[in-house]
């Protein structure tokens, strides 16, 4: 009787010293990743209103990627995370896009905006949204400088921490090594059209789409994919210099 007394006692130590370090490691991870050390960085959802096909295109909320404010209300961000008509080689589906109600939205401190888009060319997977209701204080310097093969890029993402329509996210700040700055490759499905990408190691994970790689502290471009081959696909904002630059200009 004693001796199982004595096992209880020690089981429950036991548990509790789990409970307290799963704790304490989370704390730490929290302290370690807050948000506002990459107050710039957002993430985008796409919200289905209206569908012609839940199957196809479910309703709802559902986190798409990430974009980060490059003026106080200008947000850089790949292009396939929003509603087009290149999302899948499948008419069907641009039929129930196109007959469905979507909105992008992008969280700002932990509230949902609406965009607009301003930018987005048909020969590139890159985007530039205004969003609406919010001004930023932090935003990113963009560059249209053409990285070099061995450059180093800092990109930062969200990274979900569940397989869900909404899941938790947590900042991930990481380095890409660039292998080939004019990767050339067919983009596009209903038009398609060949591009140079900035092509490097490692391998990005799903929700990555939309994160910016930097360049000494500069913006050089987002993440648009990822490779089998563990590399990630960044697309260069000087796809987009002469449309940018007014923009950014006017803020």
């Amino acid at each position: 009787m004693v001796l199982t007394t004595l096992n209880n006692r020690s089981a429950r130590r036991k548990q509790s010293e789990l409970v307290w370090a799963t704790l304490f490691l989370t704390l730490l991870a929290l302290v370690a990743f807050r948000p506002t050390q990459v107050p710039y960085l957002v993430a985008i959802y796409r919200q289905v209103l209206k569908t012609a096909d839940p199957e196809v295109l479910p309703k709802g909320l559902r986190f798409n990627g990430a974009g980060a404010f490059i003026a106080p209300t200008l947000v850089l961000t790949a292009a396939h995370v929003l509603p087009h008509k290149n999302w899948e080689d499948d008419e069907y589906v641009h039929q129930v896009i196109r007959q469905s109600k979507i909105q992008i939205l992008v969280k700002v401190k932990g509230k949902l905006f609406k965009v607009k888009v301003v930018i987005n060319p048909p020969d590139a997977d890159i985007a530039v949204l205004k969003v609406m209701g919010v001004r930023a204080t932090d935003y990113l310097p963009v560059t249209f400088e053409q990285p070099s093969a061995g450059t180093t890029l800092k990109v930062i993402s969200w990274r979900p921490m569940q397989n869900a329509p909404t899941p938790t996210l947590m900042p991930k700040v990481w380095d890409l090594t660039v292998d080939n700055p004019n990767l050339k490759r067919t983009w596009g499905v209903t038009e398609p059209a060949q591009e140079e990408l900035i092509y490097g190691h490692p391998q990005a994970w799903q929700g990555a789409s939309g994160s910016p790689a930097l360049l000494n502290g500069k913006v050089v471009g987002v993440v648009v994919g990822l490779t089998g081959d563990n590399h990630t696909l960044i697309e260069p904002t000087r796809k987009i210099q002469k449309q940018l630059k007014p923009l950014i200009q006017s803020h």
